[in-house]
């Protein structure tokens, strides 16, 4: 096996060049989930060899415990000079991400800055039922939502009908 043999049994969807800070998404890439592939894999190549003398890539803010098995959203931002290389033709982004040096966290290929649409980052998220030992759990997938948001409503209304007859 060749001397970067480590970074490829990673299986990441992103490079990191901690010399010219850019992280690179691979071309085959079409979903790219800020979390899981931009964050834990930068987690994952840090401890790598010497990675761990380049200064951090990526830190977040937020999925703050709010009660209920509910978060707040996470906001993750590039930070000391990285940026992200990305084709946003061609690769559907989850997550939202910023740059702390810079007006976009988004460039080409060939370095020329990309904007895209701002979306709010006020967002709650909701666990459902789940033990959870990774330390950057996943998000709930959509049938949860729904299923807790309905338990939710079924719940409050069957409280407010028990007040209104007088049970509670």
């Amino acid at each position: 096996m060749g001397a970067w043999s480590p970074d490829w049994a990673l299986g990441n969807k992103v490079d990191f060049d901690g010399i010219n800070k850019i992280i690179y998404v691979h071309p085959e890439v079409t979903n790219l989930d800020v979390r899981q592939d931009i964050y834990s894999g930068w987690a994952d190549w840090v401890v790598l060899r010497d990675n761990a003398k380049f200064l951090p890539a990526i830190r977040y803010t937020g999925y703050d415990p709010i009660g209920g098995g509910q978060y707040t959203g996470d906001t993750y931002f590039l930070t000391n000079g990285w940026k992200l290389s990305i084709d946003l033709s061609k690769v559907r982004v989850i997550g939202v991400l910023y740059s702390d040096n810079y007006d976009t966290a988004f460039y080409t290929p060939n370095m020329s800055a990309q904007y895209p649409a701002t979306v709010s980052s006020l967002v709650n998220t909701v666990t459902i039922n789940t033990v959870t030992v990774d330390p950057n759990p996943l998000p709930p997938t959509a049938i949860e939502v729904a299923n807790a948001v309905w338990l939710h409503s079924f719940t409050s209304k069957l409280l407010t009908v028990a007040k209104f007859i007088g049970l509670k």
